[in-house]
């Protein structure tokens, strides 16, 4: 019988904006450890505080909150929180490290890595042919007289191969590399399999390693193919900016949709259209899978099929959603100096809106309109905000030849219809019924044209008979022609 699995997923927080191919690997873990009733792990490696970057845990906790799938231990969730933060733990890798050393497996090493070669193989990928470390070689007395001059060092790890040279554990900072924090850790929480991209593949090398040397058995590794481009390159953020998470959920994707086909991506799956709830994608989620391209156009269509599909009970809760991710950042001050794009960028219309208007694209009167035209939420509050947003002047400068005639109307037959209509139910019948007679003219066209203009400041858009919903009835009877028509008598 296979032990019930212990599934971590690691995340930095040294830079802002989760990595679509980041949360692709956290849906797989979160699919996995559900399938075999394992454990969900989430651990922050922030082993060196220096390089972290302010926000970024937040950032990416709001995503996973938003994606709606749960870890069960670590950050946030254990009452032992600080135990998942691996800065909080140097003091174990040292340890782990000096056992290292008295095994001989490690040493210590007082030399200072050339910054031109570390900058050589971080941005040109530039390898050096393996190299002997001078310190390797070093007395027992000779390391004991630099430990008491007060010589910084780092500890190594012997490579014993020649795929690479050895490479550090512990920093002169005190610091725990990456690789070597997670093994520790790893082996400490009894963690059983490991998914991550096949980027990994040199890591993967160096952490077998480094369980080899503590005497443990390594996790189960499983390595996934990358998300690419349209080039079949990895894709990046530093090349397309549009495609961090944060970005696809403040254009208005739903969860769901984007679960699907992050999980189907490259598999036998990916070209279905349905839209599957969360136990069915365990049972077609797979390790089986190719390289391939992350296609917008595709997960567009997704999410349009999912909101034209949901009920409209469902499609307020995702709008509710957004509507709180919006809140929280951009209007909460955590966009980071990102040019304010989304739904609540603050323009001068949007700062004079009334209460009534701030609320209304969450009215269902508006789903029922909207919901079948839209591909995102951000569609729809953009084709409600357009429909609502009332700018008097630019309007009466539109009207032209029939303003006369419409203010006349407006005061003889609607302005009179608002004062004896008490009941706004009996005023919505009562102004559609003036709305038909007023087609049944002459200028038909024309004056439902102006009429759509005058109520919405759009020639076009659905319906005028659906446009005409309580929510405006209210507006024109509270805010909109009530006070700014008598202003233009």
């Amino acid at each position: 019988m296979n032990p019930v699995p212990l599934v971590n997923w690691r995340i930095s927080i040294l830079k802002l904006d989760l990595h679509i191919g980041s949360l692709r690997t956290y849906i797989y873990n979160y699919l996995f450890a559900k399938k075999h009733y394992g454990t969900l792990i989430l651990r922050i490696d922030d082993t060196d505080k220096s390089r972290n970057v302010p926000g970024s845990l937040e950032d990416i906790i709001s995503v996973l909150r938003w994606i709606g799938l749960d870890w069960d231990e670590g950050v946030y969730k254990s009452k032992e929180d600080h135990f998942y933060y691996q800065s909080n733990r140097n003091d174990i890798y040292k340890v782990f490290a000096e056992k290292l050393v008295d095994n001989n497996d490690a040493y210590y090493c007082f030399c200072k890595e050339s910054l031109v070669s570390k900058l050589l193989q971080k941005w040109f990928n530039i390898k050096f042919e393996k190299t002997e470390d001078k310190c390797l070689y070093l007395t027992e007395k000779e390391v004991e007289n630099k430990l008491n001059k007060g010589n910084e060092y780092a500890i190594k790890l012997k490579s014993y191969n020649d795929e690479f040279d050895d490479f550090v554990l512990i920093r002169s900072n005190g610091c725990a590399t990456y690789n070597f924090s997670s093994c520790v850790d790893d082996y400490l929480m009894k963690i059983t399999h490991i998914i991550r991209g096949s980027d990994h593949t040199f890591n993967t090398n160096k952490q077998k390693l480094i369980f080899k040397l503590m005497k443990v058995k390594h996790p189960e590794f499983i390595s996934v193919p990358l998300i690419v481009d349209e080039n079949q390159l990895k894709l990046s953020k530093r090349t397309n900016k549009s495609l961090t998470v944060q970005h696809i959920i403040l254009d208005g994707i739903c969860p769901l949709p984007l679960i699907n086909y992050l999980t189907l991506l490259g598999t036998e799956y990916s070209h279905h259209k349905n839209i599957y709830e969360i136990d069915e994608l365990m049972d077609k989620f797979t390790f089986n899978i190719t390289n391939s391209s992350f296609n917008y156009d595709k997960l567009l269509h997704l999410n349009k099929m999912y909101l034209h599909n949901i009920s409209n009970k469902v499609f307020l809760k995702e709008l509710n959603k957004y509507y709180e991710y919006n809140e929280k950042h951009i209007n909460g001050g955590t966009d980071n100096g990102k040019e304010k794009t989304t739904m609540n960028s603050k323009t001068n219309t949007e700062k004079n809106m009334s209460e009534w208007l701030k609320k209304a694209w969450i009215r269902e009167e508006f789903v029922d309109i909207y919901k079948t035209r839209v591909n995102t939420l951000k569609e729809y509050f953009l084709n409600v905000k357009s429909s609502l947003d009332y700018d008097y002047e630019n309007i009466r400068s539109n009207i032209g030849e029939y303003e006369e005639d419409l203010k006349k109307w407006i005061k003889e037959e609607l302005m009179l219809l608002m004062e004896k209509r008490k009941n706004i139910i009996d005023l919505h019948i009562k102004f559609i019924q003036l709305l038909k007679e007023m087609g049944e003219s002459e200028n038909k066209v024309k004056i439902l044209q102006l009429m759509r203009f005058l109520l919405t400041g759009e020639t076009v858009g659905p319906s005028l008979m659906d446009m005409v919903t309580l929510e405006i009835i209210v507006a024109l009877k509270h805010r909109t022609l009530n006070e700014q028509i008598r202003k233009g008598r």
